[in-house]
C-alpha cells in the first residue's frame, strides 16, 4: 500500500483482499491515464463511481457493464473520447449521442447505426461532423453513398479545417461547379489541392497564391504547365516553402538561396548536392529554430552560433550541443523579444543563473526584469528595462513607478498602461504620453480635444479616427484617413461615399476592396487594388469583368505582389 500511496498507476497490481471503497475512489481521482474501472472490483462499483470514472476516461464505457449503462452516462462517455460510441449498447445510440460523438472523434462515424447516418433528420450534419476536423478517405467511407449529394461536397468544402492533416486525400467530384472552387480556395487556399485538374485554371492557381503568402506551399498543388522559370522564381519570392513544388530541373543554386532568404525552412526542399555552408548560414539566419532542418555535416560551431543568434523563441536550444550552452550565448540569444522564457531558462544550467548573469541580462531584454531578485533593482535598471519592453512594468516595485518611468513603458508599448498606478493617469499624463504617441488619444477627454487637435491626432496616427467624435468628422478629416489608410473606407458615411473616396482608398489600401459598394467597384479600381495589394485578389467580383479581364487582373496580383515584396526586401 506504500507503493499505492507513492504511485496510484500501480493499483491494477494490488491483490483484491487488500482493495476496499477508498482506495477506489482515490484510484479514480488520481489515475488519469488507462481505464481504472477494470481494476475495480464488482461490489465497489458504485453509480457515483462509474460516472466519476467514466466522465474522466469515457473509453472506460467498454468495462461497464451493459446493464449499468444508461443514456446519461453513454453521453458522458462520448462527450470525453468519441471513440466510446463502439461501447454504446445499439439501442442507446440516439442521433444526439451518435453527433456527439464524431464531433470528438471522427472515426466514431463507423459505430453510427445505418439508419441514423442515412435516414434520419441529422443524417447529413452527422456525417459532415465527423469530417469537419478528420477529413480522410477512411472516414469518408463510412458515409453512405445516398448522403454524398452535391449539397454534401459543397457543405464538406466549405466547412474543411484547413490544417486536416490528410484533407488532400480526399476526392471531390468534378460536377461541383468552378464557381463554387473559386469561393473556396478565397477562404481557404489548400482547398486547391482538391480542385480537380480541369478546374486548376492559372486564375484559379494566382487566386490561391495570393491567400496564402506564409503558411504553406501552394506551388505543390499548382499543375506543372504553369511552373515557368519566371513563374516558380514569383512563387519563391512570395513564400520560400514554395520551393517544395518547383520542379527539380529549375531548382537552381540562386532559386534556393532566395527561397531560404524568404523563408528558413525553405532549405527542407533544397537538393543535396545545392546545399552550401553560405545557404545554411542564411536558412539559420532567416529561422534559427530551423535547425533540426540542418544537414548534420553542416552543422558547425559558426551555425550553431546564428542559430542561437537568430532564434525567435528559443527552442533551437534542444538541438544545440552542451558545449555551446554558455553565459555569453544565452546572453546573446537575449536579443529576441519573442523568447519564451521558462523554457529558455529551463536549458540553462544553475551556475549560470547568478544575479551577476540576470544583471547583465536586463540591460540586453528588458522582460528578464521579472527574474532579477527585487533587492538587485534600482531605478535605473527598471527605466532602462522598461524602455526596452514596456511590459516590465508590471515587475518595477511601486515606490519606482514614477510618471517618467510609466512613461517610457507606455511609449514602448500600450500594454504596459495595465500596470501603470492608478494615480498616475490623469489627463496631463494622457496629453504627454500623446506628444510621444497619437495612439494615446483615445484617453483624453472630451472637453480637451478641438478640431485641430483631432486633425493633428489622425494625421499622426491614423487608428485614433476610431475615438474622434462625431462632430469633428468632417470631409476633410475623413479624406485625411482615407489617404493614409484605406481600411476607414468602411466606416465613410453613406453620404461621402464617392468613386473617388474609394479610389483614394486602394491605391493605399488594395484590400479596402473589400467595402467598395458595387455601383462603384470598376475594373479600373479592381485593378489598381490587386496592384496594390495581390491579396485584394479575393475582393475582386469576376460577375463584373470578361474572361480575359479577369486574366489580367490576376496577372497583375501576382506581379505587383512580386513586386513589392522585392522593394520590401531591397529596402530592410
Amino acid at each position: 500500500m506504500k507503493a499505492f500511496r507513492l504511485n496510484p498507476s500501480v493499483f491494477q497490481f494490488i491483490p483484491r483482499e487488500y482493495i476496499d471503497a477508498q482506495i477506489c475512489e482515490i484510484a479514480v481521482k488520481k489515475i488519469n491515464n488507462g481505464s481504472v474501472i477494470a481494476h475495480i472490483p464488482e461490489e465497489y462499483r458504485t453509480e457515483e463511481l462509474i460516472k466519476k470514472a467514466i466522465k474522466k476516461n469515457g473509453l472506460s464505457l467498454e468495462d461497464i457493464d451493459d446493464r449499468l449503462k444508461n443514456e446519461q452516462l453513454c453521453l458522458w462517455a462520448v462527450k470525453n473520447h468519441g471513440g466510446a460510441l463502439e461501447a454504446v449498447p445499439y439501442k442507446m445510440r440516439t442521433a444526439k449521442i451518435c453527433l456527439e460523438a464524431v464531433k470528438h472523434y471522427g472515426s466514431a462515424l463507423e459505430h453510427v447505426p445505418q439508419a441514423i447516418k442515412t435516414d434520419g433528420p441529422q443524417a447529413q450534419k452527422i456525417c459532415l461532423a465527423a469530417l469537419k476536423n478528420n477529413i480522410n478517405v477512411i472516414t469518408l467511407s463510412y458515409v453512405p453513398d445516398q448522403v454524398k449529394t452535391m449539397e454534401f461536397y459543397e457543405k464538406l468544402l466549405s466547412g474543411t479545417n484547413r490544417f486536416s492533416p490528410f484533407f488532400t486525400q480526399v476526392i471531390f467530384p468534378e460536377s461541383l461547379a468552378p464557381e463554387l472552387f473559386r469561393k473556396e480556395v478565397r477562404n481557404n487556399p489548400e482547398i486547391l489541392a482538391v480542385v480537380p485538374e480541369k478546374y486548376k485554371t492559372y486564375e484559379l492557381c494566382i487566386e490561391a497564391l495570393m491567400n496564402d503568402f506564409f503558411i504553406n506551399s501552394v506551388l505543390d498543388h499548382i499543375p506543372e504547365k504553369f511552373k515557368t522559370k519566371q513563374f516558380c522564381l514569383g512563387c519563391i519570392k512570395l513564400n520560400g516553402k514554395n520551393l517544395s513544388g518547383v520542379p527539380e530541373l529549375l531548382k537552381t543554386y540562386e532559386l534556393c538561396m532566395e527561397a531560404v532568404k524568404n523563408s528558413g525552412f525553405a532549405i527542407q526542399a533544397v537538393p543535396p548536392h545545392l546545399i552550401t555552408k553560405e545557404l545554411v548560414l542564411q536558412a539559420v539566419k532567416n529561422s534559427g529554430g530551423n535547425l533540426d532542418n540542418i544537414p548534420e555535416s553542416f552543422k558547425t560551431e559558426e551555425v550553431y552560433l546564428e542559430a542561437i543568434k537568430y532564434d525567435t523563441f528559443g527552442s533551437v536550444w534542444r538541438y544545440i550541443p552542451e558545449e555551446y550552452h554558455t553565459r555569453d550565448n544565452f546572453l546573446a540569444a537575449l536579443k529576441n523579444s519573442w523568447i519564451h522564457y521558462d523554457d529558455f531558462l529551463e536549458k540553462m544550467d544553475k551556475s549560470i543563473k547568478t544575479n551577476a548573469f540576470f544583471l547583465a541580462a536586463v540591460q540586453k531584454n528588458g522582460k528578464m526584469l521579472q527574474y532579477l531578485p527585487d533587492e538587485l533593482k534600482t531605478y535605473e535598471i527598471c527605466l532602462n528595462a522598461v524602455i526596452l519592453e514596456g511590459r516590465s512594468l508590471e515587475f518595477v516595485p511601486i515606490r519606482f513607478r514614477t510618471e517618467e518611468l510609466c512613461l517610457g513603458a507606455i511609449i514602448n508599448t500600450h500594454r504596459a498602461l495595465d500596470f501603470v498606478p492608478d494615480e498616475l493617469k490623469t489627463p496631463e499624463f494622457y496629453l504627454s504620453a500623446f506628444d510621444k504617441d497619437a495612439w494615446f488619444f483615445k484617453y483624453i477627454p472630451i472637453e480637451y480635444l478641438t478640431y485641430d487637435f483631432c486633425k493633428e491626432a489622425v494625421e499622426r496616427h491614423i487608428n485614433v479616427m476610431e475615438y474622434i467624435p462625431e462632430q469633428f468628422r468632417t470631409d476633410e478629416l475623413w479624406h485625411i484617413a482615407i489617404s493614409k489608410y484605406g481600411y476607414w473606407l468602411k466606416a465613410l458615411p453613406a453620404g461621402l461615399m464617392s468613386e473617388e473616396y474609394c479610389l483614394l482608398a486602394v491605391k493605399n489600401w488594395g484590400r479596402s476592396l473589400e467595402f467598395v459598394p458595387a455601383k462603384f467597384c470598376s475594373k479600373e479600381i479592381m485593378l489598381t487594388a490587386v496592384k496594390e495589394d495581390g491579396q485584394a485578389l479575393k475582393y475582386v467580383d469576376v460577375s463584373r469583368l470578361k474572361a480575359e479581364e479577369y486574366t489580367e487582373i490576376c496577372r497583375a496580383a501576382f506581379e505587383g505582389a512580386v513586386e513589392k515584396v522585392s522593394k520590401e526586401k531591397n529596402d530592410e
